[in-house]
């Protein structure tokens, strides 16, 4: 029998770490406001590069289509530019806009107005031309080219990957590989490119034990790792509440993107998980500043492997009970189509 005593505990609790996320995604998310703050301008100024870039390689674009988008992006680059100056996002933008100008040109579309206010917004700021060439647009890919780059054992490959409890702390670790990882981790898809996740690194053996103090499941083997990951989503990038949980999806993808990174490079790695109240949370937060307006999607432990080692078999499901192929019984017939969208 449930003490009724702890069950009552686990409601306020359970309670209290709704509210919490609940007043954390309407704190910090856009909610109708993008232009709040930098980083929410910023991340609307994706979405919308994203709207415009994609357009360009559907099978068959609208003739003349964005063009209110191209508008109102070079608005919003002129107001963040002048407030904040000028980031990577500025340029993403201005060089996807130039794109879909030059697309239209290409199908004889003149838009001499839009082509005028792109040059009044690079002469107020040439901070915009300054540095690397951002590629925009459409991007050429052959069948060719991608079969190229397969592993010559897929199977072999994704079923080599483990979580490793068992690191070669006598082994020098290479620190580069970490920013390496995360370069290739970027390509994790997100939701309209907006990019959201973030990956905090710690080596220093006294901070990596500090840190692994608020997680659960690393007794044992967490002090022996050579770096420590801390995988979060920047709640500024989402806009509406049906977004409330796409922080964990995105999240979560960049941190599967990161392990098989790593993976990728040679070095193990053992995910530990964040499923934390949020009065641990909290805690956590007062030795960690991770900034208020992201949420922790997951930890990482990171190290060199040994030349050999121990991981847990960890069987999977029998296939059947996961792939679910074509079960019309799962259709109903449609209804009316939804009025909009939340």
């Amino acid at each position: 029998m449930i003490n009724p005593l702890s069950k009552a505990r686990t409601l306020i609790s359970t309670t209290y770490s709704y509210l919490s996320d609940m007043s954390r995604f309407w704190t910090h998310s856009q909610n109708g406001r993008p232009l709040r703050n930098a980083d929410t301008a910023r991340a609307h100024m994706l979405r919308l590069s994203h709207a415009l870039e994609k357009g360009m390689v559907l099978p068959a674009p609208r003739p003349g289509f964005g063009q209110d988008k191209i508008k109102a992006l070079l608005g919003i680059l002129q107001e963040t530019s002048e407030k904040w100056g000028v980031s990577r996002v500025e340029k993403i933008s201005l060089a996807t806009i130039e794109q879909l100008v030059r697309y239209h040109d290409a199908a004889g579309l003149k838009l001499p107005d839009i082509s005028a206010q792109i040059d009044r917004v690079k002469a107020s700021f040439p901070e915009l031309l300054i540095g690397d060439e951002i590629q925009a647009g459409p991007l050429s890919v052959s069948r060719a080219g991608v079969l190229a780059t397969l592993p010559s054992d897929p199977d072999a490959f994704f079923l080599s990957r483990r979580s490793v409890r068992l690191f070669d702390s006598r082994e020098k670790f290479d620190f580069g590989c970490l920013e390496h990882a995360v370069r290739l981790a970027q390509q994790a898809p997100s939701v309209c490119n907006r990019q959201s996740s973030k990956a905090y690194i710690f080596t220093k053996p006294a901070d990596i034990e500090l840190l692994l103090r608020y997680q659960d499941g690393n007794k044992g083997f967490g002090n022996t790792a050579s770096a420590l990951v801390i995988c979060t989503s920047d709640l500024s990038n989402f806009y509406k509440i049906g977004e409330r949980n796409q922080g964990y999806i995105d999240g979560g993808l960049f941190a599967m993107a990161l392990v098989y990174g790593f993976h990728t490079l040679g070095i193990g790695t053992c995910m530990l998980n964040w499923s934390q109240a949020a009065h641990t949370d909290r805690k956590f937060r007062n030795v960690c500043r991770i900034p208020p307006n992201e949420v922790i999607i997951t930890m990482i432990a990171v190290g060199p492997l040994r030349e050999e080692y121990e991981v847990a078999h960890s069987p999977r499901r029998d296939v059947g009970e996961v792939l679910v192929l074509d079960d019309t019984k799962l259709l109903l017939s449609a209804g009316p189509a939804p009025k909009g969208r939340s």
